[in-house]
């Protein structure tokens, strides 16, 4: 929506860049922030967590917003900077963003920290005992593929993905995990298992390998793409360099998964068609979240289901 000469941001030359201060990390909302490196090296208090709770809502809703409504929440805010006591500080872009962060937070309607410190206690507990009874589970599984399994070898696919969970787990640790680079590493470190399914079952390590770079060649080309989707679905400019770069990388990983075992041939087409499908996708209209989900689901099986059918018919 245009505005029109008369609005608080044109009016006012020290606010002409707001929106784009606005747009980027709510930093402000952290009170006497200190530099990263200090806090790196910190245990970090409850406050600290809530207060990386609030950066993050308030981040990923600026994402969803276009240009202009970005503005528009600006001139919200200095208008009612404005209207405080005459004595008030002078109008700065840092100012006008604190205020931005709290109205985003009244729309949001984000728990106080009160409230977000007692469900936080809550649920850290349930997940505590949940944790629990997943690692004794785990354990017995693993026990059983251990003496089951044909290969002892097994467990080393496992150890190579244990630094991409990792990471992972530090962006997640970091309210981050929303970022290209958990969600990516995360997922790979996941499809290890498909690598360690066929060497427990008596398959040849190349095959076991080659498994594993299809599915990882899946997620390379999906995540971006997904990641685009959503930020042409909430109207943002989108660029298509995460896509491309993904889909390149992709096609290189699939040809590796071929060369490491020529039955996954069929397996490694399935990808080129699903970055053909994904491309198309892009060139149309963007759908639901909900449409955008199972077709990424049905994609994902055509992957499987072909990589399956050319290891068999081999």
């Amino acid at each position: 929506m245009p505005h029109p000469d008369n609005s608080p941001l044109t009016t006012s030359p020290d606010l002409g860049t707001v929106a784009r201060v606005a747009a980027g990390p709510a930093v402000s909302m952290l009170p006497n922030p200190q530099p990263a490196r200090r806090i790196a090296v910190k245990a970090r208090s409850l406050k600290q967590e809530y207060e990386e709770f609030l950066l993050q809502r308030i981040e990923e809703f600026k994402d969803q917003l276009a240009r202009d409504e970005l503005l528009a929440i600006a001139d919200e805010a200095v208008r009612e900077l404005e209207m405080g006591p005459e004595d008030q500080l002078v109008l700065t872009e840092v100012l006008v963003l604190e205020h931005v962060d709290r109205l985003i937070t009244r729309r949001l309607n984000l728990p106080s920290y009160r409230r977000w410190r007692d469900r936080h206690v809550e649920r850290t507990a349930l997940a505590t005992r949940v944790a629990a009874v997943e690692l004794v589970l785990l354990a017995i599984l693993v026990a059983g593929a251990a003496m089951l399994a044909e290969d002892g070898s097994w467990w080393i696919p496992a150890v190579v993905a244990v630094p991409m969970l990792v990471l992972a787990l530090w962006y997640d640790m970091r309210s981050r995990s929303r970022r290209l680079v958990p969600e990516l590493t995360g997922s790979i470190a996941i499809a290890s298992v498909a690598a360690m399914g066929a060497v427990a079952g008596g398959e040849a390590w190349p095959l076991a390998t080659g498994l594993w770079l299809v599915l990882g060649a899946r997620i390379l080309t999906s995540i971006p793409h997904v990641r685009h989707e959503i930020g042409r679905l909430h109207g943002r400019a989108a660029s298509r360099g995460e896509p491309t770069v993904g889909d390149v990388a992709a096609i290189a990983v699939a040809a590796a998964a071929v060369v490491m075992d020529g039955s996954l041939l069929l397996g490694s087409v399935a990808i080129l068609g699903v970055i053909v499908v994904q491309r198309i996708a892009a060139a149309r209209p963007p759908v639901r979240a909900r449409l955008l989900g199972a077709r990424q689901m049905a994609l994902g099986l055509a992957v499987v289901a072909a990589t399956a059918a050319g290891t068999w018919l081999a």
